[in-house]
């Protein structure tokens, strides 16, 4: 997600690092024995993420819509 700073993709890198961020989360400790995150923990930091992600995005937005003079 901190690449899509850097990158013209328009806001697909951040998708694409929420969706990571959501679907690797249950992988992070499947080796370790009576070691597992909550799916409301991972639902909160993934919505809270794509939030801050979102807020980022509304100045880049708006500057893009509006007309240059």
């Amino acid at each position: 997600m901190i690449a899509e700073a850097f990158l013209p993709s328009f806001g697909a890198g951040g998708i694409g690092g929420v969706a990571a961020f959501t679907f690797g989360s249950p992988l992070l400790f499947r080796g370790a024995p009576g070691i597992a995150l909550s799916w409301p923990v991972i639902l909160g930091a993934t919505a809270t993420s794509a939030g801050i992600f979102a807020l980022a995005l509304l100045p880049i937005r708006q500057r893009i819509r509006r007309p240059s003079q």
